[in-house]
């Protein structure tokens, strides 16, 4: 099926443009041609869709359900229409169609990067735009009957039942494609390059782009960064799913998945009346003030009336009224506040109409519940977001059991754009084995319809050994100074991450503290995120400090600079599966957006792996 975005729509405004629609996934063949946006943004007015194709430009069409029967009198620019026992006048649809095009036309001219320069077409769009109708109810011949010429609307313009019930369903696409062809021959040839395409969806739906939170990033970093401003055709029709249902978002770290989820929140404020209270849910509480961020660069109201970001165990919190110990506590006492939390009574104030969970991999089913007891039943709006490959704490569910319905409703990110291809190469292929894909581009239609430019490269991974735990903290704070001296990162871009807070002796000095004083020493700012739930809960990600953290605070969270220091403390047995211990590394590894070091000082089995992988680069 073409590019559709949204793309499951499950309620539409009228039965005429969901038949349209479902025209349109079956017929607009071949996959990689066409783009279909439905009810998309032009200014203040949303015209029912938009078609793109490559060689034919943009085609703005209006759906009507009428029967000609409905129809008492029309001319050009009015239509009479016989609804129950009254007559209404409406604006003729391909008049309604044009003065779409018309603001269009000006929403292009006005931003003046896709109008020509020079030559004949100077001041004038670089794409063609065409408009026509769709009358889902009414065939052909009963048109023609009664209207057989083109004075209320140019016949070759309209697409009728018969051609959406059958003239034009070949499965090949050639009928589709020879109609819009035919009947909407642009003016001038189509030439528009990927960057301007996407220039174009930006000012069909202004909130695709990405306000990102500055950090104050050095030039070539903001090159790289710059390549991630807006969501791609797939990450915009998965966020732009207005009605209600159960969804899964799954993919890599680094594709999306998060972002995707704060749009979902935006547009559902903005586009779905029904939906007042959402709730954006994760485990991690660090990612709680970043996504709080990112929504707030958005635009998007915050707290009870607009969009609430909490981590779970604050949710219970919420339901229970009483206070949650948020560490050093085992895992039976959390069980007691789950079970707290299922037990109490929630008035439908306390409900949420949307429910959107980020980092899904850290839910069990028993906090699935939790979620779903809070969830609106009238509106039923559930997202969940995952990459089992970041499955730290080996969490198992199962969906249909705690109530939620995914089946057919598995939407998939494959393009990893936060990393540079090179880190994403080095992390695939340590997790996912030597054929993985290294430069974080998956099959998709649009990658064939236009190469994806904003995939980045960067420095290759490095590994390196040492004689100690002292001699790899020395070394990792020298190399931050190097940095920061020659001015290639912000303190707030560089992390230091660690696995283990202690390693032998039992009575040496932390790790984190290690760190720390060696940072300190050499006048370095730095902060213990993972210190204690205080620090976790207040993190900023632009304050000029380097973070220190242990690699489970960090999830969710990135950085252009990553040391990772005790991976070599890792041995499977009580307390690590190997399964675990690949899922920290590739945790750790994908925190890295530019530059990534790892340090060690025993050689493991797990070391050996990502030596191997380093070379490789």
């Amino acid at each position: 099926m073409p590019i559709l975005i949204p793309d499951d729509v499950e309620q539409f405004t009228t039965t005429g443009e969901e038949a349209f629609y479902r025209f349109l996934k079956v017929a607009a063949k071949p996959d990689d041609r066409f783009i279909v946006w439905y009810s998309p943004d032009i200014g203040d007015s949303e015209p029912d869709f938009i078609l793109y194709s490559p060689d034919i430009g943009l085609i703005v069409f209006e759906v009507k359900d009428w029967c000609i029967d409905q129809i008492c009198e029309a001319n050009p620019k009015t239509f009479k229409i016989r609804s129950g026992f009254k007559e209404e006048s409406r604006t003729n649809p391909h008049e309604q169609a044009r003065a779409y095009v018309r603001n269009l036309l000006d929403c292009i001219r006005n931003d003046g990067r896709l109008v020509n320069r020079d030559g004949f077409a100077q001041g004038k769009p670089k794409i063609p735009i065409s408009h026509g109708v769709v009358f889902t109810n009414i065939d052909s011949f009963a048109y023609r009957e009664r209207f057989p010429n083109d004075g209320i609307i140019p016949i070759s313009k309209i697409f009728f039942w018969d051609d959406l019930d059958h003239n034009l369903c070949d499965p090949t696409g050639k009928a589709f494609h020879d109609a819009i062809r035919e009947r909407f021959e642009p003016v001038f040839p189509c030439h528009i390059s990927s960057h301007e395409l996407n220039h174009l969806r930006q000012l069909l739906y202004p909130t695709i782009r990405i306000n990102t939170i500055d950090r104050g990033m050095q030039d070539e970093l903001k090159n790289h960064d710059h390549n991630v401003r807006l969501l791609d055709l797939h990450q915009e029709a998965v966020a732009r799913r207005f009605n209600g249902g159960h969804r899964l978002v799954s993919g890599p770290s680094g594709c999306g998945k998060t972002l995707v989820l704060v749009h979902q929140a935006v547009y559902l404020k903005k586009y779905n009346p029904a939906v007042k209270r959402i709730l954006l849910l994760c485990y991690n509480v660090t990612l709680v003030n970043y996504l709080r961020r990112l929504l707030a660069a958005q635009g998007a109201p915050l707290g009870p009336d607009g969009v609430e970001v909490l981590h779970f165990y604050e949710l219970c919190e919420r339901l229970t009224g009483e206070k949650v110990q948020h560490e050093k506590q085992d895992m039976d006492y959390y069980d007691i506040v789950m079970e707290d939390a299922l037990s109490k009574d929630l008035p439908d104030a306390m409900m949420y109409d949307a429910i959107l969970v980020d980092e899904g991999q850290d839910f069990s089913d028993r906090m699935l519940q939790v979620v779903m007891k809070c969830m609106n039943r009238k509106t039923d709006y559930l997202t969940v977001a995952l990459d089992e490959g970041q499955d730290l704490y080996g969490q198992k569910r199962n969906w249909k059991s705690v109530g939620i319905n995914v089946k057919g409703r598995v939407r998939q990110l494959n393009i990893i754009y936060r990393n540079t291809k090179e880190i994403t190469g080095f992390a695939n292929r340590f997790r996912f084995g030597a054929s993985s894909q290294g430069g974080g581009e998956g099959e998709h239609p649009q990658h064939a319809l236009f190469p994806d430019t904003r995939i980045s490269s960067g420095p290759c991974p490095t590994v390196k050994q040492f004689a100690s735990i002292e001699k790899v903290i020395d070394h990792v704070a020298k190399e931050i100074r190097t940095l920061l001296d020659a001015g290639s990162f912000h303190l707030s871009e560089i992390a230091v991450m660690y696995t283990m807070k202690r390693t032998e002796p039992v009575d040496s000095p932390s790790v984190p503290d290690q760190i720390a004083a060696a940072l300190d020493s050499r006048g370095i700012l730095n902060k213990w995120l993972s210190e204690d739930y205080r620090a976790k809960r207040s993190h900023d990600i632009t304050s000029s400090s380097v973070t220190i953290t242990t690699i489970h605070s960090a999830k969710g969270l990135d950085f252009a600079c990553v040391f990772i220091v005790g991976l070599d403390a890792l041995e499977p047995g009580e307390r690590w599966t190997q399964e675990q211990i690949d899922s920290l590394a590739y945790v750790g590894v994908t925190r890295a957006r530019y530059q990534l070091e790892i340090t060690f000082v025993r050689k493991t089995n797990l070391m050996e792996r990502l030596i191997a992988e380093a070379k490789s680069c």
